[in-house]
């Protein structure tokens, strides 16, 4: 059976929403409508699973640079520096999605391959002495894990985004998706700015 017979999203007059309560603003009709040759290709469950994980990407970047960061720079150094790659990438990392960084960051996610990453890393730090930064991990990781640092941070990245994306930035990661489903497939869409337009209206 195929997986768009069971989609991860509840298409809805307002737009797509996914399971885990990420929104689109576009619905299965409208990408249809405009994109149906790149949906006969790759289901839109697909590409919509592919968004979704893309758009918590930045969650799995910060966990894996500051475990890495704190084996080789100062605690505080760590976190600024974690801090900075975090919001750089929640800020730029909507315009350059990539199918094969989303089959890693499938990996990199799961919770399991993260907790042994934690737990050898701050193994080490502590038999090393480092109580600092052992106390800089754990708290990042509980940050982290429970979207503290998202929420927190979620104005700031309005701002940073704002002047960088008409779309709405799960529609623009959406869109992306779609793009490079096209270009992989040879189909053109000659429809693309009309469906920008209708978006941002």
């Amino acid at each position: 059976m195929d997986a768009d017979d069971h989609p991860p999203f509840l298409d809805t007059p307002g737009g797509l929403i996914t399971a885990s309560g990420i929104r689109f603003r576009t619905t299965r009709a409208l990408l249809e409508d405009y994109a149906g040759p790149v949906l006969k290709a790759v289901p839109l469950a697909t590409l919509v699973d592919r968004a979704e994980l893309w758009l918590r990407s930045g969650q799995t970047v910060v966990l894996w640079t500051l475990a890495l960061l704190l084996l080789v720079l100062p605690p505080i150094g760590a976190a600024l520096c974690t801090l900075t790659v975090y919001l750089g990438w929640e800020t730029v990392g909507p315009s350059f999605v990539s199918r094969r960084l989303v089959g890693m960051f499938r990996v990199l996610e799961k919770p399991v391959v993260q907790a042994v990453l934690y737990v050898a890393v701050l193994s080490w730090l502590g038999a090393q002495g480092q109580i600092g930064a052992v106390g800089v991990g754990l708290a990042g990781f509980i940050l982290v894990r429970w979207r503290v640092l998202p929420l927190v941070l979620r104005p700031l990245l309005k701002l940073l985004r704002r002047p960088l994306y008409t779309l709405p930035v799960a529609d623009q990661v959406l869109r992306a998706f779609v793009l490079r489903a096209a270009i992989q497939h040879r189909i053109k869409l000659p429809q693309l700015e009309r469906l920008k337009r209708e978006l941002r209206g």
